[in-house]
């Protein structure tokens, strides 16, 4: 049975015309006197049609002149890297004739053009070395010969070049000046041969290099050495617009290594089987969710003051005020839908103030003249052996309380935490070029970038967030971790590194789908390629260990030269 192959060739333009029945563009002026689109211009209504259909897939093409070949862009630029004399030659700058070899040399009698080029091609040799990518390059060449010399340049349709009409100057996009320049410079080489000029090469190897820019323009997204919005690259359009499609309640997120200085194992926030997802990524992608911890929470504490008698009387002060002796406004109208959402989305696109008290308005001023109060945190510092014990025993014991201002944070990163505890997201590294590019993991809350563990209403958190009493209200930008941090072993299979790569992260919901995402985490399938290789690997890690086992310090050097040691 014969293989089958994904094949990718570089168009045949002459032959796309011909079967498309494409019309020519001539006119390089884009609107006439009644700022109306010329006819054969390059926004033309009579070529690419008025309807967006019909804009969106009509292409039109430029002809580079009757007898006038030109390189194709990709050859152009192939050619040109494995021989420096190519570009010479295409510039009529200097002479060039075949020899006895069939290699391209310097003659001063000799010719030069793309038309020598064209001519002699079959007959030329390109010199080869031991690399196997210029022989691929060669062998490319050789094989799509016919398709190397071009006569016209195929013209996108209208719809995707932009045309900005709304101010006093109408702006017509970076394509469609390069398209314009084009179609003079074409022009200019027709007039330069009626009138016998002899700058025709120069003109010649101008139109070359327009047509390189094109091609750059498209597939590097580079116009004038900046970037633009080509097919590929990170702002690219197959990115944007086909391969990084996001859904509802999704973040696309940098990855970073995770934090190896920990006492053991258990300490690390991240290994096979978790990532860790900062905490505003969280509360986008279970926003739902998290709205509604939030509102539940607010309900049984408008319900329940035995839940938190006390509260503080201000920002500043440690001051506790009862509950009894205050009357809060209706905390179904302070906490509303739209105020908890207001706070969850100025938590996650906010970065400068994320630790904000709660604050909640009395129905009138208490004897002390407050006119709101503010809740109060409790927990305590323990290991994860003393919360094993505070289970048995039921007793806090030694371990330190922590007493300050409730804040935003305090209450979103409970809600993460209790949201996600049974939940998965999908991982996704984009283009998605196999099967491990995506993959499932459960999910450890990070916030701050120091952590303690800590109780909180009976709550345990290995990773509670840091957060001091003169941390409130400062400035918290350097304060918290906004990357996803994944196990080392997952990079290999998504084709990822920690130099500003991005995934994509997005939640799961269904208790069936979590089920499932579970069994497959344990199945040979999540480990295992279709050739029967490992998908994870962490040899660097291991090469890592060993070096840093292995490592003789400085000042150990002396130790190890001396016998009595």
């Amino acid at each position: 049975m014969a293989e089958r192959h994904f094949k990718i060739e570089p168009l045949n333009i002459e032959n796309f015309i011909k079967v498309n029945d494409l019309a020519g563009i001539t006119n390089p002026i884009f609107f006439d006197g009644n700022n109306l689109p010329t006819t054969d211009g390059l926004l033309s209504n009579e070529i690419f049609g008025i309807t967006r259909d019909d804009r969106a897939n009509t292409f039109a093409y430029i002809n580079l002149g009757r007898d006038e070949p030109f390189m194709h862009p990709l050859f152009y630029k192939i050619w040109c890297k494995m021989d420096s004399h190519i570009r010479e030659c295409v510039h009529g700058t200097k002479n060039f004739s075949i020899d006895k070899e069939g290699y391209m040399v310097e003659d001063e009698n000799g010719e030069t053009g793309i038309k020598f080029l064209k001519k002699n091609f079959k007959k030329m040799k390109i010199r080869r070395t031991e690399s196997i990518k210029r022989d691929n390059n060669i062998a490319f060449l050789q094989k799509f010969a016919d398709r190397m010399f071009i006569n016209n340049m195929v013209v996108i349709p209208a719809f995707y070049r932009d045309v900005n009409t709304e101010s006093t100057t109408i702006g017509v996009g970076d394509i469609n000046k390069l398209y314009n320049s084009l179609i003079i410079a074409t022009r200019s080489l027709q007039e330069s041969g009626s009138y016998g000029f002899s700058l025709a090469d120069t003109i010649r190897g101008r139109i070359q290099e327009i047509l390189v820019e094109l091609y750059d323009y498209f597939t590097k997204g580079v116009y004038k050495n900046k970037p633009t919005t080509g097919i590929s690259g990170k702002f690219g359009v197959m990115r944007r617009a086909n391969l990084s499609k996001t859904t509802d309640y999704s973040a696309r997120l940098v990855i970073t290594c995770p934090i190896l200085n920990v006492e053991s194992m258990d300490d690390m926030i991240v290994d096979v089987d978790h990532s860790a997802v900062p905490l505003g990524a969280c509360a986008a992608n279970f926003y739902p969710y998290m709205l509604f911890y939030m509102r539940r929470f607010f309900e049984n504490l408008s319900s329940a003051t035995g839940l938190m008698a006390h509260v503080y009387a201000d920002p500043k002060s440690k001051k506790e005020v009862s509950m009894d002796i205050v009357e809060p406004k209706d905390f179904r109208i302070v906490f509303s839908d739209e105020r908890l959402k207001e706070e969850l989305d100025r938590y996650i696109h906010g970065y400068a103030n994320r630790l904000r008290v709660i604050e909640i308005p009395l129905k009138k001023p208490s004897a002390d003249k407050l006119t709101s109060v503010y809740l109060k945190f409790t927990g305590y510092k323990m290991s994860p052996k003393d919360y094993q014990e505070y289970r048995n025993a039921h007793d806090i014991g030694a371990s330190p309380i922590i007493e300050r201002h409730m804040t935003w944070c305090d209450l979103i990163y409970a809600a993460a935490c209790e949201v996600t505890k049974d939940k998965h997201v999908l991982i996704t590294r984009y283009p998605m070029d196999k099967y491990f590019n995506q993959f499932p993991s459960k999910i450890h809350v990070s916030s701050t970038i120091k952590t303690t563990p800590m109780l909180v209403d009976g709550h345990f958190y290995r990773w509670y967030p840091n957060i001091a009493e003169e941390d409130i209200g400062a400035n918290t930008s350097n304060m918290f971790v906004d990357t996803m941090k994944l196990c080392n072993a997952y990079l290999p299979s998504i084709g990822g590194d920690y130099d500003g790569d991005t995934v994509s992260c997005k939640p799961i919901y269904t208790v069936e789908a979590n089920q499932e995402l579970d069994k497959l985490m344990n199945t040979p399938s999540h480990f295992i390629d279709l050739a029967g290789a490992t998908a994870l690997e962490s040899s660097n890690e291991a090469r890592q260990c060993l070096y840093n086992l292995t490592l003789v310090l400085p000042e150990d050097k002396a130790k190890l030269s001396n016998p009595t040691f």
